[in-house]
């Protein structure tokens, strides 16, 4: 495995971090059950980009008959290195469109979500502007801390964006704030928004393939110190070919870093 260059004062300071998100965790597991999901890249300095998602859930990687059930099988997956954003085609295919679209170095990005307790989709529903506005402080130091004065910070989903607008994100972490869609299914009318009467898309259609996307699981599980049969559980798990809604969501998000990188978003 590739040997981390970051500084130990930077790394410790993540760590003081990542402590208080743990705490975080346990503050709202008082009424909403959750669990403290890791990110997967801890930057070895400064990045270019920050994305940002919503929350973690307990998804298909949690199969278990009730919730406490599901956190028992959470909590020993990640005591055998499962992270967040490495899970799912979705997880797969946004890390794909930032490495050819955005960024080609992966150390230049990393990936987060504004609450990190992994939850029910049912549960992350309650409170949830609550739940943000408690973690919100930690954001802002996870931003300064693991980001360039000048990075780009890209919302995933346009609720969290407005969310992130309305308490003054900008003026707070110092950096300008983008959004793009969310990559679940309640954003697909977004995503075929991007496709209308659109002749690049019909060009793009042919070219891209499930390889594209298992070649950026396969060298980032690689690289992971997680268990390999959590691993080939996860491989095993994506799809062996890529549906249309899948290849419009990817050309939505190279047609979004385009214009981000280029500086017309």
């Amino acid at each position: 495995m590739k040997k981390r260059k970051m500084s130990d004062n930077f790394l410790h300071s993540y760590r003081i971090l990542e402590h208080e998100f743990k705490n975080q965790v346990q503050k709202d597991s008082a009424e909403l059950k959750s669990i403290y999901l890791p990110n997967p890249i801890i930057p070895e300095e400064p990045v270019d980009y920050v994305f940002v998602g919503m929350e973690p859930s307990l998804g298909s990687w949690t199969e278990g008959k009730s919730d406490d059930d599901r956190l028992k099988i959470a909590q020993d997956k990640i005591d055998r290195g499962f992270r967040n954003f490495e899970c799912s085609i979705e997880d797969f295919s946004i890390h794909y469109c930032i490495r050819n679209y955005l960024c080609q170095d992966p150390e230049k990005y990393y990936i987060t979500d504004l609450s990190k307790g992994a939850m029910s989709t049912s549960l992350a529903k309650k409170k949830r502007n609550k739940r943000y506005e408690s973690w919100y402080p930690l954001l802002i130091k996870e931003i300064t801390l693991v980001s360039k004065p000048e990075a780009k910070v890209i919302a995933i989903g346009y609720g969290l964006h407005g969310f992130l607008l309305k308490h003054q994100f900008e003026e707070k972490a110092g950096r300008k704030i983008y959004r793009i869609p969310h990559y679940s299914k309640q954003a697909v009318g977004c995503h075929n928004k991007y496709i209308a009467d659109n002749a690049q898309y019909e060009g793009f259609y042919p070219l891209i393939s499930i390889n594209d996307i298992l070649k950026v699981a396969e060298d980032m599980l690689s690289k992971r110190e997680t268990d390999d049969n959590i691993k080939k559980e996860i491989y095993n798990k994506l799809p062996k070919t890529l549906a249309e809604a899948k290849k419009k969501l990817i050309f939505c998000y190279k047609s979004e870093f385009e214009k981000i990188k280029s500086g017309c978003s």
